[in-house]
């Protein structure tokens, strides 16, 4: 089973923050939910986790995962985050980790605003994505070469405030370490998987929680600009 070691810098430190976050009551929207990864991190806790993703094979595999543990209340279901499946006003908190970049800005939009019509009042959006932090760190992400978007703090802002969100917290995080070293080598170990061999579901990198541990060194030491960037917000 993973833990919080097994998961990069830029996933690791908002983690730990929405766990933390996450109570014993509430329903939990995670967007992007893969294979039902954040469900199997919070056992301990009787929050109620509903998974949304667009892959249904990565879905498959973590309801096997989830199936093996009937205390989890968790449930999985394929949709996309611009057109959510979900009741109004019906959500706690909305974890979305690294997902809004994956989208078009048309998309982009309607996801933030389905998530703001999902979520109850005075709910949470908690969200990670790559920081636009210039040309050089942008370059070293992979898949920022591929169309993957890269946004800058006050654009993320100004989205949010649009939708009424007021934010509570916002920060970039992410040391040269995670910019030159995990970023690439993540990322790339991942398109390897993913187009070369064909594979949705793949084994962590060789001597992963040593790279990451030494990339956590630094995660805050690139200066005034992070690769990655964290906002936490509520719906007034």
């Amino acid at each position: 089973m993973k833990t919080l070691d097994d998961f990069p810098p830029h996933t690791k430190i908002p983690l730990e923050e929405i766990i933390k976050d996450i109570q014993d009551e509430g329903i939990v929207l995670d967007v992007g939910c893969a294979d039902m990864w954040l469900a199997r991190l919070i056992t301990s806790k009787n929050a109620e986790v509903i998974g949304i993703d667009i892959n249904i094979i990565s879905l498959r595999y973590g309801k096997g995962l989830i199936s093996a543990s009937p205390s989890l209340r968790s449930h999985a279901i394929c949709a996309s985050v611009s057109a959510l499946p979900i009741r109004d006003s019906s959500i706690d908190k909305v974890i979305m980790l690294e997902v809004i970049e994956h989208l078009h800005p048309l998309d982009a939009h309607k996801a933030i605003k389905e998530v703001y019509r999902s979520l109850k009042s005075y709910g949470f959006l908690m969200l990670s994505t790559p920081n636009d932090a210039g040309k050089l760190v942008n370059l070293t992400d992979p898949w920022f070469l591929l169309g993957h978007k890269h946004f800058k703090l006050s654009s993320l802002k100004k989205q949010l405030h649009r939708f009424k969100f007021n934010i509570i917290k916002a920060y970039a995080y992410g040391g040269i370490i995670e910019a030159l070293l995990v970023g690439f080598i993540v990322t790339m170990w991942h398109i390897l998987w993913k187009f070369f061999l064909k594979r949705t579901i793949h084994p962590p990198p060789p001597f992963h929680r040593t790279l990451y541990k030494i990339a956590l060194l630094d995660s805050f030491k690139l200066g005034l600009r992070g690769t990655h960037l964290y906002l936490k917000c509520v719906k007034v």
